[in-house]
């Protein structure tokens, strides 16, 4: 009680909000709150002094001692890999299992929203392009704790469809799992992203169709730098598992030759999640607008090398944004998903 954390609104380590202070009285009735010993327990089983020192030691000695494999958010993998299975952000246990395939039905619908879009932007004289950053256990199952059974995924399904239907798109899977073999780690062994190498990778790939899109434009050529290390502790994952300081993530950096990265482009705007604009030096490279979620952020610095400017919006693409790509009209819309949030294409809202 006397160590008791009344400051915190959330845990950096569980990500996620703490149970606030319990209000005697509810506020839109004015009535006694007839939770009020119930919210109490939570706020005190929230807020208790060395909570989180006393989740690291339980989650190290099950770890350790009894080989549990992880929770209902995370598990360990081999070799002190890290995979993320949160089932309401995505269910990646379930893809890898094969086990969440989709009807028919939502395969067109799925398909049916990329086209429309690209129809849309087609019609506007606008460029399109779709692009899907991979799950990392697609590119690494071998470090998974169990095998994965046969079959197609998920993914296979919608763009076989789109295949099918001459629907463009661009999945660097393919590229990816070529380039691990050169003994380069590519994602975050603790966390749940793609690492800068493996960004990189993925960036040749859309650097080259906007080669193909604009034959006539005289993009950077820029070489890099690249220098690896291996750092201890976690990275999004490990905090999951209460375990901070485990494992070890392989750190990359790119530095541009004879040049700095402000010689490339500028910042307008960089706040995350609530936008990024940058601006490049030559106004004869196309604009464009980048819709996206965490996976792209590491590309960014990549990305901005091609674009006099482009502006970086952390959602999906969908109705409200109409108005403001046509009051601005970029060059090219650029709709990044990463592979676990396949699913929430064919729901997003859009209206032809």
């Amino acid at each position: 009680l006397v160590c008791l954390n009344m400051k915190s609104s959330a845990s950096t380590m569980e990500k996620r909000a703490l149970f606030p202070l319990p209000k005697v009285f509810e506020e839109k009735t004015g009535r006694m709150n007839s939770d009020i010993f119930k919210h109490i327990d939570f706020y005190l089983n929230d807020r208790m002094g060395f909570r989180e020192r006393l989740i690291q030691l339980y989650s190290y000695l099950k770890y350790g001692l009894l080989h549990k494999v992880g929770n209902d958010r995370a598990i360990f993998g081999k070799k002190e890999w890290l995979f993320y299975i949160q089932k309401s952000d995505g269910d990646n246990l379930s893809d890898f299992l094969k086990s969440n395939l989709a009807d028919e039905q939502t395969v067109i619908k799925f398909a049916n929203q990329i086209k429309n879009r690209a129809q849309w932007c087609e019609k506007n004289h606008i460029a399109f392009l779709f692009f899907i950053a991979p799950n990392k256990h697609n590119i690494y199952p071998e470090y998974y704790p169990i095998e994965r059974p046969s079959g197609i995924t998920r993914t296979d399904q919608f763009l076989n469809y789109l295949d099918k239907h001459n629907i463009a798109y661009l999945f660097p899977r393919d590229v990816l799992i070529s380039q691990k073999n050169s003994n380069a780690v590519l994602y975050e062994e603790t966390g749940s992203h793609w690492n800068l190498l493996g960004a990189y990778h993925a960036f040749g790939l859309l650097s080259a169709e906007l080669h193909k899109k604009y034959p006539k434009t005289k993009f950077p050529d820029i070489e890099y730098k690249v220098h690896t290390q291996t750092v201890s502790g976690g990275s999004d994952i490990a905090p999951l598992l209460g375990l901070e300081s485990f494992g070890k993530n392989t750190i990359v950096h790119f530095t541009p030759k004879g040049k700095n990265w402000t010689d490339l482009f500028t910042y307008i705007k960089n706040e995350g999640p609530r936008g990024v604009l940058t601006k490049g030096p030559n106004p004869s490279l196309p604009t464009a607008v980048i819709f996206r979620d965490s996976f792209f952020e590491v590309m960014v610095p990549f990305t901005s090398t091609l674009f006099s400017q482009a502006d970086y919006r952390w959602k999906m693409f969908d109705e409200a944004d109409k108005p403001s790509i046509l009051a601005n009209k970029p060059d090219i819309i650029i709709w990044e998903v990463c592979e676990r949030y396949m699913h929430l294409v064919p729901i997003s809202e859009w209206t032809n």
